[in-house]
Protein backbone atom coordinates (compact mmCIF):
# COMPACT_ATOMS: atom_id res chain seq x y z
CA UNK A 1 0.00 0.00 0.00
CA UNK A 2 2.05 3.21 -1.45
CA UNK A 3 1.82 6.29 1.12
CA UNK A 4 0.01 8.20 -1.45
CA UNK A 5 -2.57 5.85 -0.74
CA UNK A 6 -2.66 5.64 3.11
CA UNK A 7 -1.83 9.08 4.10
CA UNK A 8 -3.91 11.81 5.81
CA UNK A 9 -6.11 13.69 3.11
CA UNK A 10 -7.92 16.51 3.60
CA UNK A 11 -8.04 20.11 4.61
CA UNK A 12 -9.66 22.38 7.08
CA UNK A 13 -13.30 23.52 5.86
CA UNK A 14 -14.43 27.27 5.98
CA UNK A 15 -18.36 25.46 6.69
CA UNK A 16 -19.72 28.09 4.00
CA UNK A 17 -23.08 26.48 2.98
CA UNK A 18 -24.35 26.10 -0.88
CA UNK A 19 -28.45 25.26 -2.01
CA UNK A 20 -28.28 22.05 -2.96
CA UNK A 21 -31.28 21.31 0.12
CA UNK A 22 -31.74 22.42 3.91
CA UNK A 23 -30.56 19.58 5.48
CA UNK A 24 -27.23 19.00 4.22
CA UNK A 25 -23.96 20.30 4.64
CA UNK A 26 -22.17 21.80 1.34
CA UNK A 27 -19.91 19.06 -0.65
CA UNK A 28 -17.03 20.55 1.08
CA UNK A 29 -17.37 19.86 4.60
CA UNK A 30 -19.22 17.74 7.33
CA UNK A 31 -19.79 20.51 9.22
CA UNK A 32 -20.37 24.45 9.72
CA UNK A 33 -18.04 26.64 11.64
CA UNK A 34 -16.71 23.68 13.66
CA UNK A 35 -14.72 22.16 11.27
CA UNK A 36 -11.70 24.21 11.94
CA UNK A 37 -11.20 21.25 14.66
CA UNK A 38 -10.99 18.81 12.50
CA UNK A 39 -7.02 17.65 12.15
CA UNK A 40 -6.17 16.61 8.48
CA UNK A 41 -2.99 16.49 6.27
CA UNK A 42 -0.11 17.34 8.00
CA UNK A 43 -0.79 20.42 9.86
CA UNK A 44 -3.37 23.14 8.86
CA UNK A 45 -4.95 25.28 11.74
CA UNK A 46 -6.24 22.26 14.00
CA UNK A 47 -5.16 22.32 17.61
CA UNK A 48 -1.84 20.53 17.77
CA UNK A 49 -3.42 18.59 21.07
CA UNK A 50 -6.25 17.05 18.71
CA UNK A 51 -3.43 16.03 16.08
CA UNK A 52 -1.08 14.64 18.56
CA UNK A 53 -4.24 12.95 20.13
CA UNK A 54 -5.23 11.29 16.61
CA UNK A 55 -1.75 10.49 16.12
CA UNK A 56 -1.21 8.11 19.41
CA UNK A 57 -4.55 6.50 18.48
CA UNK A 58 -3.25 5.45 15.03
CA UNK A 59 -0.17 4.41 16.53
CA UNK A 60 -1.07 2.01 19.41
CA UNK A 61 -3.76 -0.57 17.74
CA UNK A 62 -4.21 -4.04 19.29
CA UNK A 63 -5.71 -6.96 18.45
CA UNK A 64 -9.26 -6.90 19.89
CA UNK A 65 -9.19 -10.74 20.51
CA UNK A 66 -6.42 -12.41 22.48
CA UNK A 67 -5.82 -15.46 24.32
CA UNK A 68 -5.85 -15.25 27.95
CA UNK A 69 -2.68 -16.38 28.43
CA UNK A 70 -0.64 -14.33 26.01
CA UNK A 71 2.14 -12.99 27.19
CA UNK A 72 1.33 -9.55 27.73
CA UNK A 73 0.02 -8.67 31.39
CA UNK A 74 -3.97 -7.73 31.03
CA UNK A 75 -3.24 -5.37 33.73
CA UNK A 76 -1.23 -3.44 31.71
CA UNK A 77 -2.61 -2.30 28.37
CA UNK A 78 1.44 -0.88 27.67
CA UNK A 79 2.42 -4.51 27.68
CA UNK A 80 0.79 -5.85 24.68
CA UNK A 81 2.03 -5.81 21.30
CA UNK A 82 1.18 -2.56 19.55
CA UNK A 83 0.83 -1.62 15.92
CA UNK A 84 0.44 1.65 13.53
CA UNK A 85 -2.66 1.89 11.51
CA UNK A 86 -1.04 1.09 8.40
CA UNK A 87 0.25 -2.35 9.36
CA UNK A 88 -3.70 -3.35 10.17
CA UNK A 89 -4.78 -1.96 7.29
CA UNK A 90 -2.88 -4.52 4.92
CA UNK A 91 -3.32 -7.17 7.69
CA UNK A 92 -7.69 -6.74 7.32
CA UNK A 93 -7.11 -5.89 3.38
CA UNK A 94 -8.73 -2.75 3.89
CA UNK A 95 -8.55 -0.05 1.44
CA UNK A 96 -10.03 2.59 2.49
CA UNK A 97 -11.20 4.29 5.48
CA UNK A 98 -12.46 7.26 7.56
CA UNK A 99 -12.80 7.82 11.64
CA UNK A 100 -14.32 10.56 13.09
CA UNK A 101 -14.18 11.20 17.06
CA UNK A 102 -16.21 13.49 19.21
CA UNK A 103 -15.21 14.89 22.93
CA UNK A 104 -17.31 15.96 25.16
CA UNK A 105 -20.03 16.40 22.68
CA UNK A 106 -17.63 18.31 20.63
CA UNK A 107 -16.04 17.25 17.33
CA UNK A 108 -12.47 16.20 18.13
CA UNK A 109 -10.66 15.29 14.55
CA UNK A 110 -11.67 13.46 11.23
CA UNK A 111 -8.76 11.05 9.60
CA UNK A 112 -9.22 9.13 6.07
CA UNK A 113 -6.87 7.18 4.37
CA UNK A 114 -6.52 5.36 1.10
CA UNK A 115 -9.29 4.38 -1.31
CA UNK A 116 -12.90 3.29 -2.03
CA UNK A 117 -13.71 0.22 -4.24
CA UNK A 118 -13.48 2.20 -7.52
CA UNK A 119 -10.05 3.24 -6.68
CA UNK A 120 -10.84 6.76 -5.61
CA UNK A 121 -8.84 8.49 -2.89
CA UNK A 122 -11.21 9.53 0.07
CA UNK A 123 -12.13 12.73 1.83
CA UNK A 124 -12.89 13.76 4.95
CA UNK A 125 -16.20 15.31 3.40
CA UNK A 126 -16.64 11.68 1.16
CA UNK A 127 -19.99 10.41 2.16
CA UNK A 128 -20.36 6.93 2.65
CA UNK A 129 -24.07 4.42 2.77
CA UNK A 130 -24.22 3.80 6.19
CA UNK A 131 -26.18 0.58 5.75
CA UNK A 132 -27.04 -1.20 9.53
CA UNK A 133 -25.78 1.92 11.05
CA UNK A 134 -28.86 3.36 9.37
CA UNK A 135 -31.01 2.47 12.03
CA UNK A 136 -28.72 4.76 14.60
CA UNK A 137 -30.90 7.59 12.89
CA UNK A 138 -34.30 5.73 12.96
CA UNK A 139 -34.02 5.08 17.10
CA UNK A 140 -33.36 8.76 17.67
CA UNK A 141 -36.60 10.07 15.40
CA UNK A 142 -38.33 7.33 17.29
CA UNK A 143 -37.42 8.51 20.66
CA UNK A 144 -37.79 11.93 20.31
CA UNK A 145 -41.40 11.33 19.69
CA UNK A 146 -41.29 9.11 22.98
CA UNK A 147 -39.75 12.39 24.83
CA UNK A 148 -42.55 14.44 22.90
CA UNK A 149 -45.31 12.63 23.87
CA UNK A 150 -46.60 11.35 20.84
CA UNK A 151 -45.08 7.97 21.02
CA UNK A 152 -45.00 5.22 24.02
CA UNK A 153 -42.34 2.96 25.13
CA UNK A 154 -45.02 0.53 26.16
CA UNK A 155 -48.01 1.36 23.72
CA UNK A 156 -49.49 -1.24 21.57
CA UNK A 157 -48.15 -0.47 18.09
CA UNK A 158 -51.08 -2.20 16.30
CA UNK A 159 -53.59 0.70 15.90
CA UNK A 160 -51.13 3.40 14.96
CA UNK A 161 -49.89 1.43 11.39
CA UNK A 162 -51.05 1.60 8.22
CA UNK A 163 -50.64 -2.09 7.01
CA UNK A 164 -54.21 -4.03 7.90
CA UNK A 165 -51.60 -7.10 7.94
CA UNK A 166 -49.93 -5.48 11.32
CA UNK A 167 -53.71 -4.38 12.41
CA UNK A 168 -54.60 -7.77 12.45
CA UNK A 169 -51.75 -9.03 14.51
CA UNK A 170 -52.78 -11.45 17.01
CA UNK A 171 -50.49 -10.35 19.93
CA UNK A 172 -49.73 -6.51 20.82
CA UNK A 173 -46.16 -5.20 20.36
CA UNK A 174 -45.12 -1.89 21.62
CA UNK A 175 -42.15 0.08 20.52
CA UNK A 176 -39.85 -0.90 23.33
CA UNK A 177 -40.02 -4.02 22.12
CA UNK A 178 -39.47 -3.09 18.42
CA UNK A 179 -36.71 -1.34 19.08
CA UNK A 180 -35.56 -4.48 21.38
CA UNK A 181 -35.53 -6.07 18.36
CA UNK A 182 -37.91 -8.82 20.74
CA UNK A 183 -41.28 -8.10 18.69
CA UNK A 184 -41.32 -11.69 17.26
CA UNK A 185 -42.01 -10.37 14.39
CA UNK A 186 -40.66 -11.61 11.16
CA UNK A 187 -40.86 -10.72 7.07
CA UNK A 188 -41.99 -13.22 4.61
CA UNK A 189 -40.65 -10.72 2.36
CA UNK A 190 -37.07 -11.16 0.96
CA UNK A 191 -35.11 -8.20 2.38
CA UNK A 192 -34.69 -4.94 0.91
CA UNK A 193 -38.00 -4.16 -0.38
CA UNK A 194 -39.99 -1.03 1.32
CA UNK A 195 -41.45 -0.85 4.30
CA UNK A 196 -45.41 -1.15 3.01
CA UNK A 197 -44.36 -3.98 1.02
CA UNK A 198 -42.88 -6.08 4.01
CA UNK A 199 -45.15 -5.12 6.31
CA UNK A 200 -48.11 -6.81 4.06
CA UNK A 201 -46.36 -10.05 4.62
CA UNK A 202 -45.39 -9.71 8.12
CA UNK A 203 -45.82 -12.74 10.49
CA UNK A 204 -45.56 -12.64 14.18
CA UNK A 205 -43.27 -16.15 14.66
CA UNK A 206 -42.70 -15.68 18.48
CA UNK A 207 -44.66 -14.24 21.45
CA UNK A 208 -43.28 -10.82 21.93
CA UNK A 209 -40.86 -9.82 24.49
CA UNK A 210 -39.62 -13.42 24.98
CA UNK A 211 -36.36 -13.67 22.23
CA UNK A 212 -33.89 -11.62 20.16
CA UNK A 213 -34.28 -11.88 17.10
CA UNK A 214 -32.90 -9.44 15.10
CA UNK A 215 -35.37 -8.33 11.86
CA UNK A 216 -35.84 -5.78 9.44
CA UNK A 217 -39.19 -6.12 10.25
CA UNK A 218 -39.05 -3.90 13.38
CA UNK A 219 -37.08 -1.25 11.41
CA UNK A 220 -40.14 -1.32 8.55
CA UNK A 221 -42.69 -0.85 11.35
CA UNK A 222 -40.98 1.94 13.41
CA UNK A 223 -40.79 3.66 9.83
CA UNK A 224 -44.28 3.02 9.65
CA UNK A 225 -45.82 3.92 12.83
CA UNK A 226 -43.11 7.44 13.33
CA UNK A 227 -44.48 8.19 9.67
CA UNK A 228 -48.20 7.69 10.85
CA UNK A 229 -47.59 9.51 14.02
CA UNK A 230 -46.01 12.82 12.16
CA UNK A 231 -47.06 15.91 11.22
CA UNK A 232 -47.12 15.85 8.01
CA UNK A 233 -46.93 11.99 7.63
CA UNK A 234 -43.25 12.18 6.47
CA UNK A 235 -40.55 10.05 8.00
CA UNK A 236 -37.55 11.83 6.49
CA UNK A 237 -39.22 14.93 7.58
CA UNK A 238 -39.75 14.07 11.00
CA UNK A 239 -36.00 13.16 11.07
CA UNK A 240 -34.92 16.41 10.30
CA UNK A 241 -37.32 18.38 12.33
CA UNK A 242 -36.22 16.08 15.63
CA UNK A 243 -32.81 15.20 14.64
CA UNK A 244 -31.21 17.44 12.40
CA UNK A 245 -32.38 20.90 13.12
CA UNK A 246 -31.62 20.18 16.99
CA UNK A 247 -28.37 19.50 16.28
CA UNK A 248 -27.60 22.54 13.80
CA UNK A 249 -28.47 24.60 16.49
CA UNK A 250 -26.16 22.73 19.01
CA UNK A 251 -23.25 22.63 16.66
CA UNK A 252 -23.73 26.03 14.30
CA UNK A 253 -24.68 23.70 11.80
CA UNK A 254 -26.57 20.21 10.33
CA UNK A 255 -24.35 17.48 10.02
CA UNK A 256 -23.90 15.69 6.68
CA UNK A 257 -26.56 12.64 6.99
CA UNK A 258 -29.53 12.78 4.40
CA UNK A 259 -31.81 9.51 3.91
CA UNK A 260 -31.81 7.78 0.20
CA UNK A 261 -29.21 9.74 -1.40
CA UNK A 262 -26.41 12.15 -0.36
CA UNK A 263 -26.56 15.54 -1.90
CA UNK A 264 -26.39 15.99 -5.58
CA UNK A 265 -22.46 16.24 -6.62
CA UNK A 266 -21.02 15.12 -3.50
CA UNK A 267 -18.35 12.81 -3.15
CA UNK A 268 -19.54 9.22 -2.69
CA UNK A 269 -17.58 5.95 -1.41
CA UNK A 270 -18.01 2.70 -2.90
CA UNK A 271 -17.63 -0.29 -1.35
CA UNK A 272 -16.54 -4.43 -1.51
CA UNK A 273 -18.22 -7.10 0.44
CA UNK A 274 -16.91 -9.58 2.85
CA UNK A 275 -15.68 -11.39 -0.42
CA UNK A 276 -14.75 -8.70 -2.36
CA UNK A 277 -18.01 -8.24 -4.18
CA UNK A 278 -18.93 -4.86 -5.34
CA UNK A 279 -22.05 -4.05 -2.68
CA UNK A 280 -25.24 -2.08 -4.07
CA UNK A 281 -26.83 0.43 -2.38
CA UNK A 282 -29.94 -1.21 -1.00
CA UNK A 283 -31.53 1.74 1.06
CA UNK A 284 -34.88 0.05 2.07
CA UNK A 285 -36.67 -0.06 4.13
CA UNK A 286 -35.52 3.14 4.40
CA UNK A 287 -35.25 2.70 8.63
CA UNK A 288 -33.04 -0.17 8.50
CA UNK A 289 -30.61 0.65 5.46
CA UNK A 290 -31.76 4.20 4.23
CA UNK A 291 -29.20 6.87 5.22
CA UNK A 292 -25.91 7.87 3.54
CA UNK A 293 -23.29 10.32 6.10
CA UNK A 294 -19.79 11.73 6.15
CA UNK A 295 -17.80 10.28 8.79
CA UNK A 296 -18.14 13.32 10.90
CA UNK A 297 -21.74 13.19 10.95
CA UNK A 298 -21.81 9.65 11.72
CA UNK A 299 -20.12 10.59 15.02
CA UNK A 300 -22.83 13.52 15.77
CA UNK A 301 -25.09 11.15 15.18
CA UNK A 302 -23.91 8.68 17.90
CA UNK A 303 -23.02 11.42 20.40
CA UNK A 304 -26.66 12.53 20.25
CA UNK A 305 -27.60 9.18 21.79
CA UNK A 306 -25.76 10.90 25.32
CA UNK A 307 -25.04 13.41 27.11
CA UNK A 308 -21.87 15.33 26.67
CA UNK A 309 -20.68 15.89 30.33
CA UNK A 310 -18.21 19.43 29.64
CA UNK A 311 -16.62 21.34 32.39
CA UNK A 312 -19.09 24.01 31.81
CA UNK A 313 -22.80 24.31 31.57
CA UNK A 314 -24.14 23.02 27.69
CA UNK A 315 -25.74 26.17 26.07
CA UNK A 316 -28.37 23.95 24.41
CA UNK A 317 -30.37 20.85 26.32
CA UNK A 318 -29.53 17.43 24.90
CA UNK A 319 -31.05 15.56 21.97
CA UNK A 320 -32.72 13.34 24.56
CA UNK A 321 -34.51 13.58 27.92
CA UNK A 322 -32.54 12.08 31.31
CA UNK A 323 -34.96 9.04 31.71
CA UNK A 324 -34.15 7.96 27.88
CA UNK A 325 -30.66 7.79 28.02
CA UNK A 326 -30.19 6.10 31.12
CA UNK A 327 -32.38 3.46 29.75
CA UNK A 328 -29.99 3.60 26.99
CA UNK A 329 -27.70 1.71 29.23
CA UNK A 330 -29.41 -0.81 30.50
CA UNK A 331 -28.70 -4.15 28.55
CA UNK A 332 -31.60 -6.01 27.12
CA UNK A 333 -31.66 -9.26 25.70
CA UNK A 334 -28.99 -9.75 23.13
CA UNK A 335 -27.25 -6.90 24.24
CA UNK A 336 -29.68 -4.53 22.67
CA UNK A 337 -31.63 -1.70 24.48
CA UNK A 338 -33.96 0.60 23.02
CA UNK A 339 -32.68 0.16 19.03
CA UNK A 340 -29.26 0.46 20.36
CA UNK A 341 -26.27 -2.37 20.88
CA UNK A 342 -24.80 -1.86 24.75
CA UNK A 343 -21.36 -2.89 25.18
CA UNK A 344 -20.23 -4.86 28.30
CA UNK A 345 -20.30 -2.57 31.73
CA UNK A 346 -22.60 -0.17 29.44
CA UNK A 347 -18.79 1.04 27.83
CA UNK A 348 -20.51 1.93 25.12
CA UNK A 349 -24.09 2.55 23.07
CA UNK A 350 -24.40 2.21 19.78
CA UNK A 351 -24.11 -0.20 16.72
CA UNK A 352 -21.83 -2.08 15.20
CA UNK A 353 -21.44 -3.55 11.83
CA UNK A 354 -19.34 -5.60 9.01
CA UNK A 355 -18.04 -2.38 7.40
CA UNK A 356 -17.53 -0.18 10.88
CA UNK A 357 -19.47 1.15 14.13
CA UNK A 358 -21.20 4.56 15.24
CA UNK A 359 -20.55 4.47 19.53
CA UNK A 360 -20.83 6.97 22.17
CA UNK A 361 -19.05 6.69 25.71
CA UNK A 362 -22.21 7.46 28.53
CA UNK A 363 -20.07 9.30 31.17
CA UNK A 364 -17.80 11.29 28.96
CA UNK A 365 -20.05 12.54 25.95
CA UNK A 366 -17.52 11.26 23.55
CA UNK A 367 -18.40 9.14 20.86
CA UNK A 368 -16.80 7.57 17.48
CA UNK A 369 -17.25 6.56 13.94
CA UNK A 370 -15.43 4.11 11.92
CA UNK A 371 -16.23 3.71 8.28
CA UNK A 372 -14.39 1.53 5.91
CA UNK A 373 -14.44 0.57 2.18
CA UNK A 374 -14.32 -3.11 2.32
CA UNK A 375 -16.00 -5.96 4.17
CA UNK A 376 -14.57 -6.77 7.49
CA UNK A 377 -13.85 -3.59 8.42
CA UNK A 378 -15.61 -4.26 11.63
CA UNK A 379 -12.52 -6.02 12.89
CA UNK A 380 -10.22 -3.19 12.31
CA UNK A 381 -12.74 -0.62 13.77
CA UNK A 382 -12.52 -2.83 16.73
CA UNK A 383 -9.10 -2.72 17.03
CA UNK A 384 -9.58 1.41 16.13
CA UNK A 385 -12.16 2.03 19.46
CA UNK A 386 -9.77 0.06 21.68
CA UNK A 387 -7.14 2.68 21.19
CA UNK A 388 -9.50 5.42 21.46
CA UNK A 389 -11.04 4.17 24.68
CA UNK A 390 -7.41 4.19 25.81
CA UNK A 391 -6.63 7.40 24.91
CA UNK A 392 -10.12 9.28 25.94
CA UNK A 393 -9.89 7.46 29.44
CA UNK A 394 -13.07 5.00 28.78
CA UNK A 395 -13.81 2.51 31.20
CA UNK A 396 -14.90 -0.99 30.55
CA UNK A 397 -13.46 -1.59 26.74
CA UNK A 398 -10.35 -4.54 27.12
CA UNK A 399 -9.43 -6.81 24.28
CA UNK A 400 -11.96 -9.85 24.36
CA UNK A 401 -9.88 -13.44 26.63
CA UNK A 402 -10.10 -16.35 25.21
CA UNK A 403 -8.82 -18.69 28.04
CA UNK A 404 -7.41 -22.29 26.41
CA UNK A 405 -7.78 -25.95 27.98
CA UNK A 406 -6.73 -28.86 26.17
CA UNK A 407 -8.61 -29.74 23.57
CA UNK A 408 -10.80 -32.86 23.59
CA UNK A 409 -9.81 -34.47 20.24
CA UNK A 410 -11.59 -37.86 19.80
CA UNK A 411 -14.46 -35.80 19.64
CA UNK A 412 -13.51 -33.36 17.02
CA UNK A 413 -12.85 -36.40 14.59
CA UNK A 414 -15.84 -36.29 12.80
CA UNK A 415 -16.18 -32.92 11.62
CA UNK A 416 -12.45 -33.17 10.12
CA UNK A 417 -12.92 -32.95 6.34
CA UNK A 418 -13.52 -30.64 3.33
CA UNK A 419 -16.27 -28.61 3.03
CA UNK A 420 -17.47 -26.83 -0.07
CA UNK A 421 -19.75 -23.49 -0.18
CA UNK A 422 -21.60 -23.29 -3.04
CA UNK A 423 -20.97 -20.40 -5.69
CA UNK A 424 -23.16 -17.52 -5.45
CA UNK A 425 -23.85 -14.01 -7.51
CA UNK A 426 -22.26 -12.43 -4.71
CA UNK A 427 -19.55 -14.85 -4.18
CA UNK A 428 -17.34 -17.78 -5.55
CA UNK A 429 -17.48 -21.73 -5.23
CA UNK A 430 -14.88 -22.63 -2.11
CA UNK A 431 -13.82 -25.48 -0.35
CA UNK A 432 -12.38 -25.25 2.88
CA UNK A 433 -10.66 -27.97 4.78
CA UNK A 434 -10.90 -28.20 8.46
CA UNK A 435 -8.13 -30.51 9.96
CA UNK A 436 -6.49 -31.36 13.38
CA UNK A 437 -2.85 -30.63 13.50
CA UNK A 438 -1.64 -32.04 16.75
CA UNK A 439 -3.93 -30.28 19.33
CA UNK A 440 -4.85 -27.79 17.58
CA UNK A 441 -8.26 -27.59 15.42
CA UNK A 442 -7.08 -26.09 11.66
CA UNK A 443 -9.43 -24.73 9.11
CA UNK A 444 -8.20 -24.15 5.65
CA UNK A 445 -8.70 -21.75 2.84
CA UNK A 446 -7.55 -20.27 -0.45
CA UNK A 447 -5.36 -17.11 -0.78
CA UNK A 448 -7.90 -14.32 -0.13
CA UNK A 449 -10.95 -15.98 1.72
CA UNK A 450 -10.07 -14.52 4.97
CA UNK A 451 -9.99 -11.18 5.24
CA UNK A 452 -6.56 -10.60 6.64
CA UNK A 453 -3.30 -10.34 4.53
CA UNK A 454 -1.80 -12.84 3.35
CA UNK A 455 -3.57 -15.98 5.14
CA UNK A 456 -4.51 -19.05 3.94
CA UNK A 457 -5.04 -20.89 7.75
CA UNK A 458 -6.52 -20.15 11.21
CA UNK A 459 -6.71 -22.29 14.50
CA UNK A 460 -10.05 -22.57 15.48
CA UNK A 461 -10.74 -22.91 19.44
CA UNK A 462 -13.96 -24.19 20.79
CA UNK A 463 -15.81 -21.81 23.08
CA UNK A 464 -19.68 -22.38 24.54
CA UNK A 465 -21.67 -22.25 21.62
CA UNK A 466 -19.60 -22.42 18.70
CA UNK A 467 -15.89 -22.12 17.64
CA UNK A 468 -14.04 -19.35 17.32
CA UNK A 469 -10.78 -17.96 15.27
CA UNK A 470 -9.25 -14.75 17.23
CA UNK A 471 -10.17 -12.64 14.42
CA UNK A 472 -13.05 -10.34 15.18
CA UNK A 473 -15.56 -11.41 15.15
CA UNK A 474 -14.69 -15.06 14.11
CA UNK A 475 -17.72 -17.72 14.77
CA UNK A 476 -18.19 -20.46 13.47
CA UNK A 477 -20.82 -22.24 13.53
CA UNK A 478 -20.87 -26.28 13.14
CA UNK A 479 -24.10 -28.45 13.12
CA UNK A 480 -25.50 -31.73 11.44
CA UNK A 481 -27.55 -31.12 8.65
CA UNK A 482 -29.68 -33.00 6.61
CA UNK A 483 -28.67 -36.55 6.19
CA UNK A 484 -26.56 -36.52 9.28
CA UNK A 485 -23.71 -34.43 7.00
CA UNK A 486 -21.59 -32.02 9.41
CA UNK A 487 -22.30 -28.23 8.41
CA UNK A 488 -20.37 -25.38 8.58
CA UNK A 489 -21.38 -22.10 8.86
CA UNK A 490 -19.33 -18.40 8.60
CA UNK A 491 -19.49 -15.10 7.40
CA UNK A 492 -23.09 -15.27 6.23
CA UNK A 493 -22.92 -18.62 3.89
CA UNK A 494 -22.71 -22.42 5.13
CA UNK A 495 -20.71 -25.27 3.73
CA UNK A 496 -21.84 -29.11 3.60
CA UNK A 497 -18.72 -31.09 4.46
CA UNK A 498 -18.11 -33.44 0.97
CA UNK A 499 -15.42 -35.61 1.72
CA UNK A 500 -13.43 -36.64 5.56
CA UNK A 501 -10.03 -36.58 5.83
CA UNK A 502 -9.60 -39.57 8.38
CA UNK A 503 -11.97 -42.19 9.47
CA UNK A 504 -11.58 -42.38 12.88
CA UNK A 505 -14.65 -41.26 14.81
CA UNK A 506 -16.66 -40.62 11.67
CA UNK A 507 -20.07 -39.90 11.99
CA UNK A 508 -19.73 -38.47 15.40
CA UNK A 509 -22.62 -36.21 16.24
CA UNK A 510 -21.67 -34.17 19.50
CA UNK A 511 -19.08 -31.32 19.52
CA UNK A 512 -17.35 -30.69 23.13
CA UNK A 513 -17.32 -26.92 22.87
CA UNK A 514 -16.74 -27.55 26.80
CA UNK A 515 -13.24 -28.20 26.20
CA UNK A 516 -12.23 -23.99 26.17
CA UNK A 517 -14.02 -21.51 28.75
CA UNK A 518 -15.37 -18.29 26.53
CA UNK A 519 -13.62 -16.00 29.00
CA UNK A 520 -14.61 -12.94 27.54
CA UNK A 521 -14.13 -9.17 28.93
CA UNK A 522 -15.02 -6.24 28.20
CA UNK A 523 -15.20 -5.73 24.71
Amino acid sequence: MSETNTRLRGRPRDGRTTPHGRWWIAACGAAIGWLATIACGGGGDAPRAARQSADRVFANLRPAVVLADADADPADPASAPRFRLRERMAHYAVEGLAVSAVRRGQPAWTRVWGEDADGRELEPETWFWLGDLSSLGATLVALRLVDEGTLGLDEDLRPRSSSAVVRRLPRAVDLRQVLGQTSGLRPAEPLGVRAETLLAEIRQATEPGTRFERSEANWALLEDVVTAASEPADFVGAFERLVLEPLAVRHGGEPALAWTDPPQGALRAARRGIGGEPIEVDPQPLAARGLWGTPAGLALLAASLVEAQASTEAPHPPLLSRRLRRELEEPGLGGWKLGVQVGDEAAWVGRRSAHGLAVAHPASGDALAVLTTTGRGDELAAEILLAVAEEFGWSGLEPERLQPRPLKVEGLIGMVGTYRFEGSAAAPAVDLGLSLRGQQLVLDAPAGFFPWEGATSTVLYPVRGGLRMLERPGEIHMSLGGGGVWELRYAGRTGRKVSAAGTAGEGESEVPVRSLDDGRSGH
